[in-house]
């Protein structure tokens, strides 16, 4: 009976261990498992994060292209009108440059006739005196 109850110990302790054994080879299986699935599961987290991320990005440079167009536009638009600005100055500075001669000149016109007209005068009175000395 001895005999028979140590072998069914033996026969115990290494089904025992066949079954700490096959324990271990499940949870072993068990953890390649959930590894693959975390696995999986980190890099569906990570395409999503970057295919978010690139969309933010395109969203920003988008953004970022229309301000600068609109930035530019104001730009070109205020180049044109200070360059409609100068060049109406540099008409208003030629016509008033224009003006300052003829002005000038239409002084000089009147000057010279007068002083014309004042020796004509006195030319005359000269002539009228001289005849009246002859006389």
């Amino acid at each position: 009976w001895d005999r028979e109850e140590e072998e069914l110990n033996k026969q115990a302790e290494a089904t025992k261990k066949e079954m700490a054994k096959l324990q271990r080879k499940r949870n072993q299986l068990k953890f390649a498992k959930k590894q693959e699935e975390l696995k999986r599961s980190f890099t569906k987290q990570l395409q999503t994060a970057k295919q978010q991320t690139e969309r933010e990005l395109q969203s920003r440079i988008s953004a970022m292209r229309v301000e600068r167009k609109e930035r530019v536009g104001k730009v070109e638009s205020f180049k044109t009108e200070l360059k409609e600005r100068i060049d109406a100055l540099c008409r208003c500075y030629e016509e008033v440059s224009v003006r300052g001669v003829a002005l000038s000149n239409s002084f000089k016109e009147a000057e010279d006739r007068m002083i014309a007209e004042a020796r004509n005068v006195v030319q005359m009175e000269k002539e009228s005196l001289e005849a009246q000395l002859r006389a």
